[in-house]
């Protein structure tokens, strides 16, 4: 079958709270699209988060293998969740760059009400030949809050 060929780069940020299906919905899209790259914010704050083992040295270093800090960390407040979102954006960047598009999974809930289209992402694409969408993921209340109890989170 043929993947969806988009007329020009584009970049899509796949927004929606916690448990909403963001990655049930977005992960199998990506695989339908021609040239797409795509990002978890999750899978990066997951790496970001990550401390070094007791034993990591040298080239092991690149095994890190060590606890993932816990989301409530001051750390990830403080640092990781910009620099997240912050890689996520110069990935796509690159991408677009290259004629490719991206799908950038995060929350982007507050982020959005806060400005962040107007204030960070228009002005981080400027001057590159590319299309910015958002796709939106909703969910039944009933079914988020079932969602969340099975991942105990």
């Amino acid at each position: 079958m043929p993947k969806i060929e988009l007329p020009k780069p584009t970049v899509i940020l796949g927004g929606g709270i916690s448990a909403s299906g963001k990655s049930t919905q977005f992960y199998p899209l990506v695989a339908k699209v021609a040239d797409v790259g795509y990002l978890e914010k999750d899978v990066l704050n997951d790496e970001f988060l990550r401390q070094e083992g007791a034993d990591t040295g040298g080239i092991r270093r690149y095994r890190w293998d060590g606890e993932i800090l816990p989301r409530d960390d001051s750390r990830y407040f403080g640092e990781v969740k910009f620099q997240s979102y912050r890689f996520m954006l110069v990935f796509a960047k690159q991408q677009a760059e290259l004629g490719n598009s991206s799908l950038l999974e995060g929350n982007y809930c507050k982020e959005i009400r806060q400005g962040y289209m107007g204030e960070v992402v228009e002005p981080f694409f400027d001057g590159v030949d590319c299309r910015i969408k958002i796709l939106w993921c909703h969910a039944p209340q009933e079914v988020i809050r079932a969602r969340c109890i099975r991942r105990a989170a």
